[in-house]
């Protein structure tokens, strides 16, 4: 082994904090919470979950992260598929294991609030969006800067941080496990392509990356370890218009029957529809009928895929009428209408079969 004196360990430690922040500042490292990432749309597939442990193909390590945890081995299916698909491109003598996939909120949350207050002792002049960024390189928050909800890759079953072993179970040289990423502070070891761990490692890492990019996984450079499929981030970087994985939560957050009343679903006709010029995306103005007491109301909506403005005239739907005005590119809408997303992500209408009259509330 090696042994460098403390200057020069120094200056390669900062050689590689200044690569990433270097790829950062030039646009070739997008941070998960950077407003483009956040801000791609997700039409949920409804694709199942595979439970690993039903399963011999991929193999898994201990709980990660806390004692007795239960579903980090759940995967969408289709990333399952993938990890099967990449692992039988990888040398005979390597596997794949898996160290974690579906995360829940609550410890996402726990994570990103540890690894903040590691970065604040470390960094105590630090502003609160210094640490934030700092700390968004390897954990992705719940809470973005802005105060609105995150939707975490690990929350959506479509993120999975695995590494390699041999034939029989044994870790390969990665540089660092995902089980000490929390002590890598200045993420030096995990970044992907760092230059301070060996040159076996390096190669490891090499030949990961090389199967699971070539069967469509996208890799968070920051953490050699975690690649996704069908998140946001993956729908980014592979130009793909949306992301076809949403949040999945174990324990949906439980309302009141009183909340829930509050919420103005209503049923109305469809009496003008025409071409949204001005709209980002493909869009109609909607004009709908709610009946005497609500009148009619205006909104935009992107329903253009199964319908035509034609064919919009006369259907019955339902929309939800007490969420305030929005304008949207110059036009005033004033209800949502309500519908289901297909499987890619286009949306269905909510239609009442049989009739009801206009503005008859949903139960």
């Amino acid at each position: 082994m090696t042994i460098f004196k403390p200057e020069v360990l120094k200056l390669f430690m900062t050689t590689t904090i200044r690569s990433i922040d270097q790829a950062i500042a030039e646009d070739k490292l997008i941070l998960l919470a950077d407003p483009r990432i956040t801000a791609i749309p997700i039409y949920e597939n409804n694709e199942p979950m595979i439970e690993l442990k039903n399963q011999t193909e991929i193999a898994y390590g201990p709980s990660p992260e806390i004692e007795n945890n239960t579903c980090y081995t759940k995967i969408r299916k289709t990333v399952y598929e993938k990890l099967i698909e990449a692992q039988k491109l990888l040398p005979q003598d390597m596997k794949f294991c898996l160290y974690e996939g579906w995360r829940s909120f609550e410890l996402q949350k726990e994570l990103y609030e540890h690894r903040y207050a590691l970065i604040a002792k470390e960094h105590p002049h630090w502003s609160h969006e210094e640490i934030f960024k700092e700390n968004t390189k390897m954990v992705s928050p719940v809470i973005l800067l802005n105060g609105e909800k995150n939707i975490p890759p690990h929350a959506t079953g479509a993120a999975v941080d695995i590494y390699l072993t041999d034939n029989h179970g044994n870790i390969l040289d990665m540089g660092i496990l995902a089980k000490d990423w929390m002590q890598d502070v200045d993420g030096l070891l995990s970044y992907t392509h760092s230059d301070q761990i060996s040159a076996t490692a390096q190669k490891n890492r090499e030949i990961m990356s090389n199967v699971l990019s070539a069967v469509g996984f996208v890799n968070y450079p920051t953490e050699y370890w975690h690649w996704s499929y069908g998140d946001r981030y993956w729908a980014y970087h592979t130009k793909h218009s949306h992301a076809f994985y949403g949040p999945i939560t174990q324990n949906p957050e439980i309302i009141t029957y009183e909340e829930f009343e509050k919420v103005e679903i209503r049923s109305g006709t469809i009496i003008k529809a025409e071409p949204f010029e001005r709209a980002r995306k493909p869009a109609y103005k909607v004009w709908v009928d709610f009946g005497p007491i609500y009148g009619i109301k205006q909104t935009s909506a992107q329903v253009t895929k199964h319908y035509s403005p034609e064919s919009l005239i006369g259907k019955q739907i339902a929309g939800c009428i007490n969420l305030g005005k929005k304008n949207i590119a110059g036009f005033q809408s004033e209800f949502l209408l309500l519908g289901f997303s297909d499987d890619n992500g286009n949306i269905c209408l909510i239609t009442p079969d049989p009739k009801v009259s206009n503005g008859q509330k949903l139960h």
